[in-house]
């Protein structure tokens, strides 16, 4: 199963990146770039980067990055709206 971890702020973590790609659960990640518009609730930071996993349960997911500060974690759907 695929999980987004969305991290917002500056809970990125280049080191974690680097020993979430040696256990294997690392599909992929990336910073993102600023936001020129938003739209919505403005009290939340944007999102800074993300990780892309491959983990057996979203309890395993969290449990790579529980330890970082203001992440948010998601089930990837395809575009049928079933878990992959």
């Amino acid at each position: 199963m695929k999980y987004l971890i969305l991290v917002r702020g500056a809970a990125w973590s280049a080191a974690l990146a680097d020993e979430m790609t040696s256990a294997g659960v690392q599909v992929a990640a990336g910073g993102l770039t600023g936001t020129e518009l938003a739209r919505g609730d403005l009290a939340s930071p944007p999102a800074t980067g993300f990780y892309l996993l491959d983990c057996a349960s979203i309890d395993e997911a969290w449990g790579w990055v529980a330890h970082l500060r203001d992440v948010e974690v998601r089930p990837v759907l395809d575009p049928g709206g079933h878990e992959f």
